[in-house]
């Protein structure tokens, strides 16, 4: 049986629901509501994003890799994994307790959906390259890899090299941002097969190519540069990295692609359904991305079943509440693309 290995964060994410972001994290907010909580983590989305855009037919098993909390709330994430066909045998217990991060989902306004998550804990700092090495045989029989940026360094170092050194495929989501500077000072970015930033990323990764300092980064994202702008950068800078797929919100996808011996970036547009909460929309579509790349389809079969799950799991709350089907996907694209 083929296999896919997802490396990374397992929690559950206690969400409020605000009318309109705090200015700080001192501001009071307009709570709506109480407090709920979801199954999340950014490599446990992807997980099983991946898993329900699978067929039958493609006969894959998927490992999960992580570290969880030995309480309540680890035995509740590892249980779901499990009783969603995920393998989670080889999975950390730790006498840490279990991550949990506060995720606030703005529901009025122009910000309608959005989320913004603080913090996560220490478990993720517990999948260190030992750890990957007691594992190494999953990742030999996988053919595919997925993992994010929230492990050690020295980990996202060594998984990336064992990929690129043994002909693994190896998609990486660079969250979060703040370690993005340690794939370019390590020479990491072309060992990778697909790096699959958002629209920040994307534009700190370019600038921090260009040798600008991450704190002048954040001063750009935050006051000197509109969306359109940003999108024209990440558009010239995309030429010369063919691996990169910027996911840009309801702008949709930019990547790059070889027609006639030219290299020229394509942008497809997302779907146009409203969210009612973005929390795990990246992680879903990175999940049918992985999927479809699995499958060895064309980058834009797999960007657009990508786009099309991750829309369709917006109109859900929690980050993996929603997450289509495959047969859920190719209906939404016949239906919504082609009519």
């Amino acid at each position: 049986m083929k296999s896919i290995t997802v490396i990374g964060s397992a929690n559950l994410d206690i969400t409020r629901y605000v009318n309109e972001f705090p200015d700080s994290v001192e501001n009071k907010v307009d709570l709506v509501g109480k407090s709920e909580s979801f199954f999340g983590g950014k490599g446990a989305n992807q997980a099983l994003a991946i898993k329900k855009q699978l067929n039958i037919s493609d006969n894959a098993k998927i490992y999960f890799l992580g570290c969880i909390g030995n309480d309540k709330n680890g035995i509740e994430v590892r249980k779901n994994l499990s009783d969603r066909d995920i393998d989670v045998s080889r999975v950390k217990i730790s006498n840490l307790q279990t991550d949990g991060r506060f995720v606030i989902v703005c529901t009025k306004g122009k910000d309608k959906g959005k989320n913004r998550m603080v913090g996560f804990g220490e478990c993720i700092n517990q999948i260190t390259p030992d750890y990957i090495k007691q594992n190494i045989d999953i990742l030999k029989k996988s053919e595919l890899i997925m993992i994010q940026l929230k492990m050690p360094e020295e980990t996202i170092r060594y998984v990336i090299e064992y990929a690129y050194n043994n002909n693994k495929k190896l998609i990486v989501d660079p969250a979060p941002e703040n370690k993005i500077d340690f794939l370019v000072k390590e020479d990491l970015l072309e060992k990778i097969t697909f790096l699959t930033p958002n629209g920040d990323e994307a534009y700190t990764l370019k600038r921090l190519i260009e040798g600008e300092c991450i704190d002048n980064i954040k001063n750009e994202l935050k006051h000197k540069i509109n969306s359109q702008d940003k999108i024209n950068q990440i558009k010239n800078f995309l030429i010369s990295y063919q691996n990169i797929v910027v996911t840009i919100g309801r702008h949709g996808v930019l990547y790059t692609k070889k027609e006639a011996g030219k290299i020229s970036v394509k942008q497809k547009e997302t779907f146009k359904d409203v969210p009612v909460d973005s929390t795990g929309a990246g992680d879903t579509f990175n999940g049918a991305f992985a999927a479809a790349i699995f499958r060895n389809e064309s980058i834009d079969d797999a960007i657009e079943k990508g786009l099309a799950a991750s829309s369709a799991k917006v109109l859900h709350k929690g980050a993996q509440n929603g997450v289509p089907t495959l047969s859920e996907t190719i209906n939404k694209i016949k239906k919504e693309r082609y009519i």
